[in-house]
């Protein structure tokens, strides 16, 4: 049984979102108001839609995502960055030392790219890792090192360098720009306990922070905070970057009992896409150790994971999910354990009863609808060879299926819901992996 179809339906719902462009859908056709008291997040009459409307409703929901998007690309202090790039490339500030290793100009390139790509990902990439720097022996001697002020010498086509406990960079913001109106400010606290592994020693930072001043004016800041236990592994690890009205947000949790992690990437405070998700079990490292004797059928994974939950918001609408793993476990062991449970159908139930989707709107008080597992009826029709003659034979049979269940009652397989009306989206779609293709070389 193909219980990993469901997953893979909310990442392309995802996709669908993330790949269209604004001019390829006209707005929403009036809703209709309901009386019922459920829906989604808000409050007052309950909106219901009908299926082509909530269609109609994903697709504008991902064009508006994708404005702000658009407009993310032409932040003005984009155009800064990538000069700013342009000098480091021209004349490496430190003789000898790779400056583009630095965490902090790693985060510089990825927002230039993300000028190019419109593609989050390559920001959150740089702002995930826990290592400061790459590719040195010892962050925090080098940081030591090389610490200071180099002020761009226009003239001469060099930075100097005077003393100072931070690492700033002062450049002209433009290539027009005479003085060197643009401050770049790089601080560095390392995490001075046990470490995990020998290379990390001095590798891991516990606050770094980096600005970026244009005519004494903030275009830019960025927040790293790292906690680590007693043997060194991170617990809590929080990003966040502004860029002039807009943020980046990571934060990843990790105990015995939890995991978690948060990206948000947001204009003004207004959602753009984000997701979340938190793994509820027992992490403690002796558990783990034994995870290969203990874990043997379906039902011993809560020996490990008890319940799962988590979110993927695409500007105003809201796919959520939860899996109650330790009740989904009971009740197998309840029916005789998975070995005697041979029927599709009680597994559909089980995983229907136990993994719970829904999704609606977090603007108004609408829900858009809920998914399950069902058993689809498919036909394959197929030539058999029978004594040198071809005949045509017909088998009928079941799977599993996806559908959504929509707030008016109706149920839509998902395959047969979007293979209509989004034919424009799967095009865009195929150019967003094209250029992701081509510029990272995937």
């Amino acid at each position: 049984m193909k219980k990993t179809i469901y997953l893979a339906s909310c990442l392309t719902f995802l996709a669908l979102f993330t790949a269209c462009k604004k001019e390829d859908v006209k707005p929403n056709p009036t809703p209709t108001t309901g009386t019922t008291t459920n829906g989604g997040g808000g409050s007052g009459p309950v909106i219901n839609y009908t299926p082509e409307q909530n269609k109609a409703n994903l697709q504008q929901s991902g064009l508006d995502a994708m404005k702000e998007m658009d407009d993310a690309k032409n932040m003005k202090v984009l155009e800064n960055l990538i000069h700013f790039s342009e000098l480091v490339d021209q004349k490496d500030p430190i003789e000898g030392t790779n400056v583009k290793a630095l965490m902090p100009i790693i985060m510089v390139n990825a927002l230039t790219n993300f000028k190019e790509t419109g593609n989050p990902e390559v920001v959150y990439a740089a702002m995930r890792q826990t290592k400061s720097f790459s590719d040195v022996d010892n962050a925090e001697a080098l940081f030591n090192e090389i610490k200071g002020i180099y002020t761009w010498n226009a003239s001469e086509k060099k930075w100097d360098k005077t003393a100072s406990s931070s690492f700033i960079f002062k450049f002209p913001a433009t290539k027009n720009n005479i003085g060197n109106n643009a401050t770049y400010t790089i601080d560095y606290t390392p995490y001075k306990g046990k470490v995990a592994a020998t290379e990390l020693e001095g590798n891991m930072p516990s606050k770094l922070t980096a600005k970026l001043d244009i005519d004494n004016t903030n275009y830019l800041s960025f927040d790293f905070n790292a906690s680590y236990d007693g043997e060194g592994i991170p617990t809590f690890i929080a990003s966040n970057l502004k860029v002039e009205s807009f943020n980046f947000n990571v934060e990843m949790n990790s105990s015995s009992s939890e995991l978690s992690s948060k990206f948000s990437f947001t204009h003004s405070g207004k959602n753009i896409v984000s997701m979340a998700c938190s793994i509820k079990g027992s992490f403690a490292k002796a558990n783990l150790e034994t995870l290969e004797d203990n874990v043997k059928n379906v039902e011993d994974v809560d020996k490990v994971v008890t319940s799962m939950s988590g979110y993927l918001q695409v500007y105003n609408v809201k796919l959520e999910s939860s899996a109650n793993v330790k009740a989904f476990t009971d009740e197998i062991r309840a029916k005789g354990g998975s070995d005697n449970i041979n029927d599709d159908k009680v597994w559909l139930d089980l995983v229907n009863k136990h993994l719970i989707h829904s999704i609606y709107y977090t603007d108004r008080n609408a829900k858009i609808g809920h998914g399950e597992l069902y058993m689809k009826k498919y036909t394959n029709t197929y030539t058999n060879w029978v004594n040198g003659v071809a005949v045509q034979q017909t088998e009928t049979d079941e799977d599993a299926g996806v559908r959504i269940v929509f707030e008016d009652g109706s149920k839509i397989d998902l395959e047969t819901y979007f293979e209509s009306g989004f034919d424009k989206l799967e095009n865009e779609f195929e150019n967003f992996l094209n250029s992701m293709e081509n510029n990272y070389d995937l």
